[in-house]
């Protein structure tokens, strides 16, 4: 049912110019974090078609007061910027977690005095590996046992959405609906501001 109604947003809003169908595919798939239900989310924006990251490059500051969230550019080339939309509140409450803080710990961080801190570590991780760095579930929120199986290749996931779930399937399930409620909102409001 989601994604039916997910996939006729994207045709909606496809007639919106440049910068207005930016906005509405930020509300839209930051909207679990704008909510305080989730506590980041990772958008790749790209130049194609459309130029959604020379939009986001002119507008950030703009974007982060419409969306309610503070930002942090993990990774940039000339056709995309991946953006880490989150509630600092938030991230830094889980970071103080005892087992997330002994997890990262194990990763070669430290117990830094900033969020910040924590990201440039993530951001050198992204860069000195070209890739994404496995604890990304972490700072998204994601429960830690399921991070930490899916670094293990023989664990057999249970549920795939959000993220990949080797544990809770129903608590997992439950958040899924959360975020994808919440994505709904944004739907609701976006079809009812065009009648």
């Amino acid at each position: 049912m989601y994604k039916k109604n997910f996939l006729e947003f994207y045709k909606f809003i496809d007639k919106y110019d440049d910068f207005n169908y930016l906005l509405a595919i930020l509300r839209f798939l930051t909207s679990p974090t704008s909510s305080n239900i989730k506590i980041a989310t990772l958008v790749n924006i790209c130049n194609s078609s459309r130029k959604l990251k020379d939009i986001w490059s002119e507008n950030k500051d703009f974007f982060r007061k419409m969306l309610n969230v503070d930002y942090f550019e993990f990774k940039e080339s000339e056709n995309f910027t991946l953006v880490y939309f989150y509630k600092k509140k938030l991230l830094k409450e889980i970071l103080l977690e005892e087992s997330i803080s002994n997890y990262l710990i194990s990763l070669n961080y430290r117990e830094y005095e900033t969020v910040e801190k924590y990201l440039n570590v993530l951001k050198s991780k992204f860069t000195e590996n070209n890739s994404c760095p496995n604890e990304i579930g972490v700072f998204l929120g994601y429960p830690l046992n399921d991070v930490i199986d899916f670094e293990c290749k023989n664990k057999e996931c249970k549920l795939s959405g959000y993220w990949k779930c080797y544990n809770d399937i129903y608590a997992s399930k439950k958040t899924f609906e959360k975020y994808d409620n919440e994505k709904l909102k944004i739907i609701e409001k976006y079809y009812k501001d065009a009648i």
